[in-house]
């Protein structure tokens, strides 16, 4: 074949294919209201079906910028078949506002029951979950606890570098001019240049128009302590609460940090600079020990000691709360543990972190004497004399949803 046809060929076979592959994607052109879900997934409703959005456009952050309620018109891929659905998404843009009125109460009432709305979610909307929907007279009114908010958060370290005044604080920020004059009047005060600034870029004037950003600001003893946001809440007085996860290793460096945690509620505007807040902090040290095929590990309130014990039939840690000087309650890797069925009461447990047990009661006793972990065999936890439990009974209940477990990996020497 003459180089002069192979000339005219290839751009003819690469056209095909273009127009091949665009005629794929735009047969799959679809319409339809968005929803953010609580981790900040973007799901639009096809049919009266929620599709899952996956990016695949050349902005990792296209997606980000729309908004529950927001017409869009998207170009993509093959649905999924799960349910949810999922999509990729090729290219996306909004034609249109709106809100959650334009989306059938049933499409948030089917993601609330798969985990991906939460019952603040709904009640901002003026959804009732199902299952307080009930039948009550004037005078008994459906009441229920205050519900968490969805939310996503990043954490930056903004090390000082003058005086910050006093931490923790926290700010409201409701504009973008609001972001950028925080920025301005703090970067000699804060390290901003390192991460917080690439942290907010995609914050701009569009963002603001629906949702604000809450800057969390805290100081530690030390660069190792960590911090986890894990629940914004306001109670019945109207009071904000955020509840952070204050997470403290047993070995720490010398040096101080100090913290930005950029809080986005993901129902807009819900938290204004005038409201109170409080911050409710949960500080803990986790515990890890190995034994057998697993690592355990474990979180330590503050406030509390524990110990290691080592001797020839088990291995762990037990712990206690400082104030108490008499008894412990532990976690064992025990060989050969076993029960006696005289006087014994078994009750399921069912744990927050998905591991299920059974608590043992012995002859009548309101406080247990061991709990076992149906998937972790020969660890249990075991009540040493600790007359003290019945008045911490939630403390320690939380420390056993906190275990969690590693298989540790075996080497098998070759024939």
């Amino acid at each position: 074949m003459s180089m002069k046809r192979l000339r005219w060929i290839i751009p003819v076979v690469l056209l095909i294919v273009i127009i091949a592959v665009a005629a794929f994607i735009l047969s799959r052109g679809t319409v339809g209201y968005c929803i953010v879900a609580d981790n900040s997934s973007r799901i639009i409703v096809m049919d009266n079906s929620p599709v899952v959005l996956s990016n695949r456009t050349f902005d990792k952050n296209a997606l980000y910028k729309y908004d529950t309620g927001d017409k869009l018109l998207i170009l993509h891929s093959a649905v999924r078949e799960s349910f949810p659905g999922g999509t990729d998404v090729y290219f996306c843009m909004k034609i249109d506002e709106g809100s959650a009125k334009d989306i059938p109460e049933d499409v948030f009432l089917s993601l609330y029951e798969l985990g991906w709305l939460s019952e603040g979610y709904l009640e901002a909307i003026d959804i009732i979950p199902p299952e307080i929907k009930k039948d009550t007279s004037p005078d008994e009114p459906v009441s229920y606890d205050a519900p968490s908010y969805a939310f996503t958060a990043q954490y930056v370290r903004t090390d000082v570098m003058g005086d910050a005044g006093d931490f923790p604080s926290v700010i409201v920020l409701n504009t973008f001019d609001e972001l950028n004059a925080y920025i301005e009047d703090n970067r000699e005060l804060f390290d901003l240049e390192s991460e917080f600034i690439d942290a907010v870029a995609r914050y701009d004037e569009e963002y603001f128009l629906r949702q604000n950003i809450v800057l969390i600001r805290l100081e530690e003893g030390s660069g190792s302590i960590r911090h986890e946001l894990t629940d914004v809440r306001r109670n019945d007085l109207g009071r904000w609460q955020l509840s952070l996860d204050r997470v403290t290793p047993e070995v720490q460096t010398a040096d101080m940090a100090q913290w930005h945690i950029i809080l986005e509620v993901q129902m807009g505007k819900v938290i204004d600079a005038d409201d109170a807040i409080s911050l409710v902090f949960d500080s803990y040290t986790p515990v890890s020990f190995s034994y057998g095929p697993y690592t355990m590990t474990l979180n330590i309130p503050e406030g509390w000691e524990f110990e290691e014990v080592i001797d020839d039939y088990r291995q762990g840690i037990h712990f206690r709360p400082k104030d108490e000087t008499d008894g412990w309650v532990a976690l064992y890797y025990y060989r050969g543990f076993g029960v006696c069925g005289t006087g014994l009461e078994s009750r399921e447990l069912k744990l927050t972190n998905g591991f299920k047990g059974s608590a043992g009661y012995y002859d009548g006793n309101s406080v247990w004497s061991f709990i076992t972990i149906d998937t972790a065999d020969y660890y249990v936890f075991l009540n040493e004399g600790a007359d003290w439990l019945s008045n911490y009974e939630d403390e320690v209940f939380g420390i056993v949803a906190s275990v969690d477990h590693k298989m540790v990996p075996t080497c098998v020497a070759p024939d």
